[in-house]
């Protein structure tokens, strides 16, 4: 018969046991999410690709405007939700590295890119071309042959935009037609001609993209059938939905750069990196380009083989000049909207200064009008008591 086991040992390893029971377990990482403009046809299949090989990591993407994207960093700056920002516009991105929402990252895809295409400190990558378009009705008469020419008065009453204030796409088209002006004309022209174009609308200003170019694509002999959009989204739409829309990218129009950023103080900074290096890799190129996509630098993708507005928004477009609009586009904004009511905004610091002084003025002659109002109704109260 086995000898009974000494109580002291036996009584060590029960307490033993006990205290690796109470234990905590180890904290599981923290999910990995991304802010993504792009459509699912961009992401899933990346996203896919970085679930089979990071097993462990719990990953969510996350639709979500690029001007709301900017706002969410804004806001959970001390406490990050998202690890990588994929598919914002340039001026987001140049504002965002300034205010201290993004990380270095350094992916391998990048290196001999253009510096153009990049944040100087690697705090942000471009990845595709975003041109702007012409969008007509099929079959529509009098195409200008020009973005210019859409302030042309010959287009009163053909012209549907979207709303400035619902989307960055517009802000960003307007505030490059601005500076397009700058030089010619000083931003009083710029306005004006802005001014001009919202003039020509035949309807008020659409609050939703996919219905802009429902709008236009259904309109009659009479109706707003010219429009302007990213070509990308014009194209998507317009071959999910089958619409009857011509998509034309002009020569001379804007484009911007879309890309891919790691947020600073990610919560998941390892395999934010991890992601950056593989949605920049050649494999989904294709994939891209059928997606509606431009990579950049130009020579990755065979222009030969794209669509004619793929192909033209390589050839045709000007680029924006990133950093000023970073500056200058939220008070542009401010003077167009004032200049559209019919109120004349402060454009400059000399028109700030000059607006204070008038308003000191306006006050001193207030306070010096009741001193003599009430002077002469003191006399004549005491002409009637007389």
């Amino acid at each position: 018969m086995p000898r009974p086991e000494p109580a002291g040992p036996m009584l060590r390893r029960l307490a033993l046991c006990c205290v690796a029971g109470l234990a905590p377990s180890p904290a599981a990482d923290p999910p990995f999410v991304v802010y993504t403009s792009h459509p699912p046809g961009v992401y899933e299949p990346v996203l896919a690709s970085f679930r089979a090989s990071n097993p462990k990591v719990a990953v969510e993407a996350i639709e979500i405007p690029g001007a709301t994207a900017l706002e969410r960093l804004r806001g959970e700056k001390r406490d990050p939700r998202a690890s990588v920002w994929w598919g914002g516009d340039e001026v987001s991105l140049a504002v965002a590295a300034r205010e201290g929402l993004l990380a270095p990252s350094r992916p391998a895809w990048s290196h001999g890119a253009p510096a153009s295409t990049d944040d100087p400190q690697d705090l942000w990558h471009g990845q595709f071309l975003v041109p702007i378009a012409l969008v007509t009705r099929r079959g529509a008469a009098d195409r200008p042959r020009l973005l210019e020419d859409l302030s042309d008065s010959r287009y009163r009453g053909r012209l549907l935009l979207r709303r400035v204030t619902d989307s960055t796409a517009m802000r960003l088209f307007l505030g490059a037609m601005i500076q397009a002006h700058l030089s010619t004309g000083g931003l009083d022209r710029a306005l004006d001609w802005c001014a001009m174009l919202d003039g020509n609308l035949g309807a008020p200003y659409e609050a939703d993209g996919r219905r802009l170019l429902a709008r236009v694509a259904a309109a009659s002999e009479g109706e707003p059938d010219v429009t302007v959009w990213t070509a990308p989204e014009a194209a998507r739409l317009r071959d999910e939905q089958t619409l009857p829309i011509e998509i034309e990218v002009l020569p001379g129009s804007p484009a911007w750069l879309e890309g891919v950023a790691k947020v600073a103080n990610a919560p998941s900074s390892a395999a934010a990196d991890r992601f950056i290096e593989l949605v920049g890799r050649d494999e989904w190129l294709a994939g891209y380009v059928a997606q509606g996509r431009l990579p950049v630098p130009e020579g990755r993708a065979d222009a030969a083989t794209l669509p004619t507005w793929m192909a033209d928004g390589f050839a045709y477009t000007r680029g924006v000049a990133r950093d000023e609009l970073a500056d200058s586009l939220p008070v542009w904004m401010e003077a167009l909207e004032a200049r559209i009511r019919g109120v004349r905004a402060p454009t400059d610091a000399g028109d700030r200064v000059g607006l204070v002084a008038l308003d000191v003025v306006d006050v001193a002659g207030t306070v010096t009008l009741v001193a003599v109002l009430v002077v002469l109704l003191r006399r004549r109260r005491a002409t009637q008591a007389a």
